[in-house]
């Protein structure tokens, strides 16, 4: 049996949204669904045939639909706090006090407006969502197919109930908080449920690895997880959950080999392997025994046989980032190869031909201008005048002097 597990994060469902946008374009369809706070959300709208009134919800919502004078807490808040007004921080204050939490009536009444309890009650697909006792924090895992739609909506409140911003939630006598404190990626619960075949989506949410870590390494997990910051759970900025969309979307692609890199995005075509090789060759011919030094310095495994294309596009990424080329896109090899090019075509004053990187090892901060010292030597077609351990101490050196041999091949050809 397939199945979808879907963590808790809050805002950060955003990324889930994207990733599940491209799993249903890979054409998978899961038989059963698991998801913790606002995993369980999605994830119930997905199973009961919700999911386009999801991807609407997503690509409107702010934070006034989840709570009453709340305003979005994302990693500059301090800094921004500085533009909210006075007044609305006493009102949510005051507000907070008396709720025992966020008055998030606004979110309720945003559940009511866009879920159909009945249709996931009456769900094909099943659907296991995780809560947590409330003040023993034990888990609990429920099935919510058969129940009435209050229970329903009762048991997706109680998931989400992310104390103690959000205020313990309490019906039929008992009390719950948010799934996320006992199990925020519940795949064990969809091992339990009959599931032989699982994509797990993580978010860095809180705990920020989850509890049974060990379980995304099973054989027959895929995992999707952002490499990218994506902010913090109550970042409900357009901006913000617009990125986390495509960073998820992105992702779920990469997941399924339909692009490749680490930090960024490419699409690679027949023709840019014989470019890898030439780059491979170029970076290995003088120090073949440099093989380990390399692997350390542009972070691939060591002690592994690594394809040509590896070396090429984690060197690619190491240019890019020193360009602040933005990662969140699909790139052709020869398209980053063009926005390199120009990046230090357009940078590299008329005057510099390599004679002024003096530094013996390259760091972070001198990454760009180590480029663009390398840069105006090619381009004067001189040799580089570079500290004469350098090469030595920095194997990423040399695997950018080899790159910008390939782009000026290419440019030529």
């Amino acid at each position: 049996m397939k199945a979808l597990v879907l963590s808790g994060g809050g805002s950060l469902g955003s990324y889930e949204m994207g990733a599940i946008k491209a799993l249903l374009e890979e054409g998978e369809r899961f038989s059963l669904v698991t998801g913790t706070s606002i995993g369980a959300l999605i994830a119930s709208m997905l199973a009961s045939g919700q999911f386009d009134k999801c991807l609407s919800l997503w690509e409107s919502i702010d934070i006034d639909d989840v709570m009453k004078n709340g305003f979005s807490l994302s990693r500059d808040f301090f800094e921004e706090a500085r533009s909210v007004q006075t007044g609305k921080i006493l009102a949510f204050a005051k507000s907070y006090i008396s709720h025992r939490g966020a008055d998030i009536q606004p979110f309720k009444d945003l559940m009511d407006r866009t879920i159909d309890y009945a249709a996931i009650s009456s769900s094909a697909t099943k659907i296991g969502i995780v809560v947590t006792s409330y003040p023993s924090l034990k888990e609990v895992d429920l099935t919510l197919n058969g129940l009435d739609s209050e229970d329903i909506r009762d048991y997706l409140l109680a998931t989400s109930a992310c104390f103690p911003l959000f205020p313990v939630h309490s019906f039929k006598g008992r009390k719950y908080v948010d799934g996320g404190f006992t199990n925020n990626l519940p795949i064990d619960l969809a091992i339990k449920m009959g599931a032989s075949d699982i994509v797990a989506i993580s978010l860095p949410a809180i705990p920020k690895v989850p509890q049974n870590v060990e379980l995304t390494r099973l054989p027959f997990v895929r995992l999707i997880a952002p490499r990218h910051d994506i902010g913090t759970i109550m970042d409900f900025s357009r901006k913000r959950l617009g990125e986390n969309m495509l960073l998820g979307y992105l992702d779920a692609r990469k997941s399924y080999k339909r692009n490749r890199g680490y930090d960024y995005y490419f699409l690679i075509k027949e023709g840019d392997y014989s470019l890898s090789e030439r780059f491979s060759y170029a970076l290995f011919k003088k120090e073949p025994t440099s093989i380990d030094a390399v692997n350390r310095s542009l972070g691939l495994e060591e002690g592994k046989r690594h394809a040509a294309m590896e070396y090429f596009v984690s060197t690619l990424e190491l240019a890019a980032k020193a360009l602040n080329v933005p990662p969140l896109k699909e790139y052709g090899i020869r398209e980053m190869e063009y926005l390199i090019h120009t990046g230090l075509e357009e940078s590299v004053p008329p005057g510099e031909d390599g004679s002024s990187f003096k530094e013996k090892r390259l760091s972070p901060k001198s990454l760009k201008k180590f480029l663009f010292a390398a840069y105006g030597a090619k381009r004067h077609r001189k040799k580089s005048l570079f500290h004469k351990d350098l090469l030595k101490n920095s194997p990423e050196a040399n695997a950018l002097i080899a790159l910008l041999g390939i782009i000026f091949r290419q440019k030529i050809d």
